[in-house]
């Protein structure tokens, strides 16, 4: 499983971008899957928008397609936030719903951040509440975590993740989730 973030910044404009490939394994470790995701984004200013693109295991679907607008900022030294909205297309299906989110964050340390996240689905009225958190462990390697309860199916998730900077705008790491 690698992440491959890339970066470059041109005057205030920060473009993004990475892709990952992941792998499913079943409860015996028996591989049973994979997909793949890749996005782009544009930040400017707090003002942001980005590009999500994955594949689906779906009898209709094969891809999926986010595309959100944004904008965050700090509060304060150690508090930020962000507000967006997203759109979900189908490949085959269209457009499917829309997201209205918000996220408050807490640097608790200079390399530690804590953060609360909530998405609402109008149309199906769910909603989707996340607790995060990052810790750069060195000037190589960050830890990003999520822990999180969706209405949509009732379930709680999980994700970890360890990036290992690469210079240059590069980086590679592994991702878990549950």
């Amino acid at each position: 499983v690698s992440l491959l973030p890339l970066s470059a910044q041109a005057s205030d404009i920060n473009v993004y971008g990475g892709v990952l490939g992941k792998l499913t394994f079943d409860d015996k470790f028996s591989h049973s899957g994979q997909t793949f995701e890749a996005t782009i984004g544009v930040e400017n200013s707090g003002l942001f928008t980005e590009l999500w693109m994955g594949t689906l295991d779906d009898p209709t679907d094969d891809f999926e397609y986010e595309l959100a607008l944004g904008y965050g900022g700090d509060i304060t030294e150690t508090f930020s936030y962000s507000v967006s909205a997203t759109g979900f297309y189908l490949n085959n299906s269209g457009f499917d719903h829309y997201e209205l989110g918000g996220g408050l964050s807490f640097a608790a340390t200079e390399d530690f951040n804590l953060g609360a996240e909530l998405g609402w689905d109008p149309k199906n009225d769910n909603f989707e509440k996340a607790v995060v958190f990052d810790w750069v462990a060195n000037e190589k390697i960050t830890v990003e975590g999520e822990i999180g309860l969706s209405d949509a199916d009732n379930n709680t998730y999980w994700e970890l993740a360890a990036l290992y900077d690469l210079g240059k705008g590069f980086g590679t790491g592994l991702f878990y989730e549950d």
